[in-house]
């Protein structure tokens, strides 16, 4: 029986890597807890979101959680978490899901699975609050006092009014969930640009929508996309789309606060200030 438990541990180990993207650039597992030779890399980024706290870029990455400050990456709170579904909502207050480090899985301290996470403490400490070991949250976002979460596991997209609670809206694979004032949802998905009104439990393709996979909205209503090849749109409220600029490299992670766009690709971060020109905050290292 022992031999069983510890080959279910391995292979629940082996999948995590083939699904979120194997070895990582500095030689050892991502998401382990072997200590990285050098200064941080941030390596396949899911998500980046501002502080309101302090104005600081926070990077989640398949590595753990970090600051970056002036081009330079920190670690927070010591812990080597693939944070997925990363989304900051309010000062010092961040969600996500995502998964364990594999040493931590190996000594049944997590299940491969985290489930619906919460920090309130700027990312030094995590709480599980829902779902552990059910559900593989890629994607989250907030409005209207609820959270909206896609699990990747079962194409399902869930909603939450406490984070503790959740209800299955409709099944939908989401791979970024975008919300607007008043309710609506957005999702890029692999069928294009879809739009609910009641929620998520409707759906309904918006024509006329570049090819975007990451969304994301402006406080004050303007949203944003990018698409594969790393083009990125405005549209102007009217239901019109207008090319900005383009990213170099593969989009893994967008997010827009007022005034300000943050876009991670394979290449590095980079910010700006009207989706034209993109300055680079952040190289990845070859």
């Amino acid at each position: 029986m022992r031999m069983n438990v510890s080959l279910t541990i391995a292979l629940l180990v082996a999948a995590l890597f083939v699904a979120c993207g194997g070895d990582g650039a500095n030689g050892g597992p991502r998401g382990s807890d072997v200590p990285q030779d050098g200064p941080p890399q941030l390596v396949h980024v899911h998500g980046l979101g501002l502080n309101a706290a302090d104005q600081t870029l926070y990077v989640a990455t398949h590595n753990g959680l970090y600051r970056l400050k002036e081009g330079n990456p920190e670690l927070v709170g010591g812990r080597n978490w693939d944070v997925m579904g990363f989304t900051v909502r309010g000062p010092d207050d961040f969600i996500g899901g995502g998964h364990p480090s594999p040493d931590e899985i190996r000594q049944n301290k997590y299940p491969p699975l985290l489930g619906f996470i919460e920090t309130k403490d700027g990312g030094d400490s995590w709480a599980i609050l829902a779902m552990e070991g059910e559900v593989d949250l890629h994607a989250l976002a907030v409005g209207d006092d609820e959270i909206y979460a896609a699990d990747s596991s079962s194409g399902r997209l869930l909603a939450s009014s406490d984070g503790r609670t959740w209800e299955t809206r409709s099944n939908l694979a989401a791979m970024s969930l975008a919300v607007e004032a008043g309710g609506r949802v957005l999702a890029t998905t692999r069928a294009g640009l879809m739009e609910s009104l009641d929620g998520g439990r409707t759906w309904k393709a918006l024509t006329g929508a570049p090819p975007i996979v990451l969304a994301a909205i402006e406080a004050g209503g303007t949203l944003w996309g990018v698409a594969a090849d790393g083009a990125v749109h405005r549209n102007d409220g009217a239901g019109g789309w207008r090319k900005m600029g383009t990213l170099a490299g593969r989009p893994e992670a967008f997010t827009a606060s007022p005034g300000r766009l943050f876009a991670a690709t394979d290449r590095g971060i980079f910010e700006s200030s009207d989706g034209v020109s993109w300055k680079t905050i952040y190289t990845t290292p070859e």
